[in-house]
């Protein structure tokens, strides 16, 4: 598959799944038609600057065409539950204090690094939420529009991480009675 086709087509799937505007991806080359093939891309979100790494891996390859799916935040060895899950803690702390979408604003400008970290330590079991939140909190300090995170999309996403850390939405330790 041509380098031009791939980044085309994982900016597309990425924008589909993650329910914000479409991406530039840069990879360094073609992808191998051949199932398990890999190429690691960068993403930039629309309007920002962050630079994310995706995991493209092959799938399957049906009548010459490979299909493959994309991973935000896949760097080997990456993954680290316990920075992962403070990283989120203190974004849930954060963020709590919010009342509308349009509070999340600063309150993500002023955790730019932090976002960053979080993207990067995520493990492959909740890298995908790690990715559509990220990406969310990218577009809205670029656009000024934090209207994602009314979204049931967005939303799942927090609840699966808060529940991968066993963390309330506040960012506290959940508690079994």
């Amino acid at each position: 598959m041509a380098q031009s086709t791939v980044e085309s087509q994982v900016a597309q799937q990425l924008a589909k799944s993650t329910q914000q505007p479409v991406p530039t991806v840069s990879c360094p080359g073609s992808l191998k038609g051949v199932i398990g093939a890999t190429l690691r891309c960068t993403l930039t979100p629309k309007g920002g600057t962050a630079k994310l790494p995706v995991l493209v891996t092959v799938t399957s390859v049906q009548n010459g065409t490979a299909h493959f799916f994309a991973q935000v935040g896949q760097v080997p060895g990456a993954g680290d539950k316990v920075a992962f899950c403070s990283d989120n803690a203190q974004l849930d702390q954060a963020t709590s204090t919010a009342h509308q979408a349009s509070d999340l604003i600063p309150i993500f400008k002023a955790n730019r690094s932090l976002l960053s970290d979080f993207q990067s330590k995520a493990p492959s079991a909740i890298v995908n939420q790690a990715g559509v939140l990220v990406l969310a909190a990218d577009h809205a300090i670029s656009s000024g529009d934090a209207s994602a995170f009314n979204t049931a999309n967005v939303a799942d996403a927090g609840k699966a991480i808060d529940a991968y850390c066993g963390q309330n939405a506040n960012g506290s330790t959940t508690t079994s009675s």
